[in-house]
C-alpha cells in the first residue's frame, strides 16, 4: 500500500513524505529511476544504498540534482571516472573530480576538459600533498622505530629506572636523566650517582 502510494500517488509532496517511510532498495531504485518528478527521485536517491542503482542514476538521470545527489553518494572509482569525463554539467563533473583517487585520470581531464580543469589540478594537488604527507610520516616512523632498536637502556641497579639510553653500537649517549661527569639521583628512587 505504502509503496504503491509513493509510487502512483499524484502529489509529489506526498510521494516524498511517503518515500522517506521507505525501507525496500528495490522500491526505492524503481522510484529513483521512475518518478516523473526530479525532487521525488533526488529524495530518493538520498536514501538508496545500492551503488549500481546509483551509478546508473549518476549517469542517466535527466536532473543534474539528481545526478550530483547520485554522484555524492558513488564510491566507485571507475564509475566516478565516467561521470566526471562524460556528463554534460560542468557541476556533476567537478563533483566527480573531487571524489577522484586516480591520479592519471585527474591528468587526463585537466588536460582535455577545460571547463573544470581547475577542480581537477586542485584535486591532484590534494592528491599528492596527502601522498607525500602520508610517506613522511611512514619515513619518519620507520625512522624512529630504527632508532628505538638501536638504543640501549643503561638501568638503575637499585629500583631499574632507565637513567640512560646508549646506541649500542657506538656507546654514544642518546638520553641521560643528569649530566655525565657530575652527580646525579635516580629519577625513580633517588639513588645517588656519581658518573666519571
Amino acid at each position: 500500500m505504502i509503496a504503491d502510494v509513493a509510487k502512483n500517488g499524484s502529489d509529489p509532496d506526498v510521494r516524498k513524505a511517503v518515500v522517506a517511510k521507505l525501507k525496500d532498495q528495490a522500491v526505492l531504485a524503481d522510484i529513483a529511476k521512475n518518478d516523473r518528478d526530479f525532487s521525488v527521485r533526488r529524495a530518493v536517491v538520498q536514501k538508496l544504498k545500492d551503488q549500481a542503482v546509483l551509478a546508473d542514476v549518476a549517469k542517466n538521470d535527466d536532473n543534474e540534482d539528481v545526478r550530483i545527489a547520485a554522484a555524492k553518494k558513488l564510491k566507485n572509482q571507475a564509475v566516478l571516472a565516467d561521470v566526471a569525463k562524460n556528463d554534460n554539467d560542468p557541476s556533476v563533473r567537478e563533483l566527480a573530480i573531487v571524489k577522484l583517487t586516480d591520479r592519471a585520470v585527474l591528468e587526463e581531464i585537466m588536460m582535455n576538459d577545460p571547463q573544470v580543469s581547475a577542480t581537477a589540478q586542485r584535486t591532484i594537488v590534494s592528491l599528492v600533498v596527502f601522498e607525500d604527507a602520508m610517506k613522511l610520516a611512514r619515513s619518519r616512523s620507520r625512522a624512529e622505530n630504527r632508532r628505538k632498536e638501536d638504543e640501549m637502556p643503561l638501568r638503575c641497579p637499585k629500583c631499574g629506572t632507565t637513567v640512560m639510553l646508549v646506541n649500542r653500537f657506538d656507546m654514544n649517549v642518546v638520553y641521560e636523566s643528569f649530566d655525565i661527569g657530575s652527580s646525579g639521583n635516580c629519577p625513580g628512587c633517588g639513588y645517588h650517582y656519581r658518573m666519571e
